[in-house]
């Protein structure tokens, strides 16, 4: 694969930041509506990611004798946040260059900036980290051309798709860095007894997704053609899902109505804990009834799509079960079989 060129980030930069605004358009909204689902520092801090990219990306390809300290001036706000990202995203990994910069900057707060470029100059030049930076934009790209894949195997499978798309979360405050704040000070057992709050809330995060996306395939069968779901977790959201499903649009087509009603069985599967918010429901672009030819429908939900696979770039979830086994962030349904399209002619986008 050919190694990425400087118009290949600069699509990533821009996947991040337009999902950045989109999520200050849905906290505007939420707001208007007194759903607590919006996020607030921590997209200050996304857009800080995205500066330490550019900045880092910038200072790789410098090669004048001596730096220009005021051209990366930038850095040194982003230096005094380094701590916040790791509290505001406690289950998170960010892009290598990244990574490169929360390390470095960590081992050297009291040094000047200069010495802090030099230092970073130096990590990215290493070969291990060079190779990390390819590898890891391989695997996106990978993954982004899975999801393209899988969204045309449904409509090969369905003439017409009803997409219904939800936020949801939960109505009560769980602050990671804080599970326990009623405990005496610092001891071994409370330690130990913080790590299994927190992977308590972990397990029963996956287990009422499970339960939601079990109880939908009883309801609606074969008519449910698939789903796509992400989980994010911030300190202003507590832990999160963006979910996609797909219905089969011939025989459904009142895709608010079935926003709702499914929000509803979260909040149901929570026992009354789960809110939501419907994008159905304020008529974002990329949702509803979208048929197989109708290609700008097509673009706008591919677009959405892709947009939660490209922040990935910048922040990642990972999480671990208590034995130590990775677990999944980030799903969807499977291919729909050879022998199930319902139509002959195939349009591509």
């Amino acid at each position: 694969m050919a190694k990425p060129t400087k118009d290949d980030y600069l699509e990533f930069y821009g996947g991040l930041t337009q999902y950045a605004c989109y999520l200050k358009e849905a906290f505007k909204e939420e707001k208007s509506i007194g759903i607590g689902l919006g996020i607030g520092p921590s997209l200050e801090l996304l857009e800080n990611v995205v500066l330490i990219e550019k900045q880092l990306r910038l200072l790789d390809s410098d090669k004048s004798e001596k730096l220009n300290v005021t051209t990366y001036k930038a850095l040194l706000d982003a230096k005094e946040a380094n701590y916040l990202l790791k509290e505001y995203f406690p289950f998170s990994t960010f892009s290598p260059y990244v990574e490169i910069f929360l390390k470095v900057t960590g081992e050297m707060q009291q040094s000047s900036l200069l010495e802090v470029l030099k230092a970073l100059q130096l990590a990215i030049g290493q070969e291990e980290n060079k190779k990390n930076m390819v590898r890891s934009r391989k695997n996106d790209r990978e993954k982004q051309e899975q999801l393209s894949r899988y969204i045309k195997s449904l409509f090969i499978a369905s003439p017409s798709l009803l997409v219904i798309d939800l936020d949801v979360s939960y109505a009560d405050e769980w602050d990671y860095n804080q599970p326990l704040k009623m405990l005496p000070e610092s001891t071994d057992q409370k330690v130990q007894t913080e790590e299994s709050v927190r992977r308590g809330r972990i397990e029963k995060v996956q287990r009422e997704r499970n339960e939601l996306i079990t109880q939908l395939k009883k309801k609606y069968k074969k008519d449910l053609v698939g789903y796509i779901w992400k989980l994010d977790y911030s300190i202003e959201k507590n832990f999160h899902y963006n979910m996609i499903y797909f219905l089969d649009g011939e025989k459904y087509q009142n895709d608010i109505e079935i926003a709702d009603s499914i929000g509803k069985l979260w909040t149901s599967v929570t026992e009354a804990k789960g809110i939501y918010f419907s994008k159905n429901l304020h008529k974002y672009n990329g949702v509803g009834l979208i048929k197989h030819d109708e290609i700008e429908k097509r673009k706008s939900l591919e677009s959405n799509v892709l947009y939660l696979v490209k922040t990935e770039y910048f922040v990642k979830m990972k999480l671990k079960s208590e034995s130590g086994q990775k677990l999944h962030t980030f799903d969807r349904g499977q291919i729909p079989k050879r022998g199930q399209s319902k139509r002959s002619q195939v349009y591509t986008i």
